[in-house]
């Protein structure tokens, strides 16, 4: 679980986003919460985005 600025909270095993200051709630998809949770440790380079988020679970991405 991860918070920002006491605004969101992300929730990596539940796969759901939380405004904290509204209460409205978003679930993600697998891939959009590999890709936060990637931005979030830091990760922001283009091509160790894609081997984080789908080379590693075996997808083939083709830059076009």
């Amino acid at each position: 679980m991860v918070n920002w600025n006491n605004t969101f909270h992300f929730d990596l095993q539940q796969l759901r986003l939380t405004n904290l200051l509204t209460g409205r709630e978003c679930a993600l998809t697998r891939n959009e919460g590999l890709l936060l949770q990637a931005l979030v440790n830091g990760i922001s380079v283009k091509q160790d985005l894609i081997d984080e988020v789908w080379t590693r679970h075996h997808a083939v991405v083709h830059d076009g």
